[in-house]
Order: structure tokens, then C-alpha cells, then sequence
């Protein structure tokens, strides 16, 4: 059972992970959530099943964000918007995994 407690509207950071420096996606980026997905078959989000309390993916708006040459962004029309989904990390023995956003 995993908690997540975010809204649209709230400015976020990421902590753990340089998803891509080069354009913008580096530990301690700031951004603020613009949408929050859930899968299609969990739609109604976190109160309404506590089986699965992660979304799918949240979209961020990272001004910093600027997509590699020749890539095009996610959302064409709000390039600096990009989706974050949950990732699992190891523990340091390598026995377990949690999930984390």
C-alpha cells in the first residue's frame, strides 16, 4: 500500500533523480503539477480505492525543461510539461523495492 499526497497547483522537486540535465530534469528542479493520471481502471484516484494510491504518471511543468534537439516535447503545445511516473528503487541489500514519485 503506497500513499502519495499531491494536487494540481502544488510546486514539486525532484529529489532523488537527474532524469535528464542536459534539458533541464536535475535533483532539485522545481515545478508545479498540472495534471495527475491515474490508470483507466483505478480513474477514480486515490479515495476511492486503497489498493492503488500512486497515479499512473503526474505531468509537471518544469520552466526549465527544454527538450534535446531533434526530440518533440510530450505535450506540444505546453513544451515544458513532462510526465513523471513512479519508479521502483532497490534497497541498498538488494532484498526489496519501493515505489516512490
Amino acid at each position: 500500500w503506497y500513499t502519495f499526497d499531491v494536487c494540481v497547483g502544488a510546486h514539486v522537486c525532484l529529489e532523488s533523480a537527474n532524469i535528464d540535465p542536459n534539458s533541464g530534469l536535475y535533483v532539485s528542479a522545481i515545478g508545479v503539477v498540472v495534471e495527475i493520471v491515474y490508470d483507466k481502471d483505478h480513474s477514480v484516484g486515490p479515495n476511492g480505492n486503497g489498493a492503488v494510491s500512486l497515479p499512473k504518471y503526474i505531468v509537471v511543468d518544469f520552466p526549465t525543461y527544454k527538450p534535446p534537439p531533434g526530440e518533440d516535447p510530450w505535450d506540444k503545445n505546453n513544451p515544458t510539461h513532462v510526465p513523471i511516473p513512479p519508479y521502483e528503487q532497490i534497497c541498498n541489500k538488494g532484498c526489496c523495492t519501493a515505489l516512490f514519485m
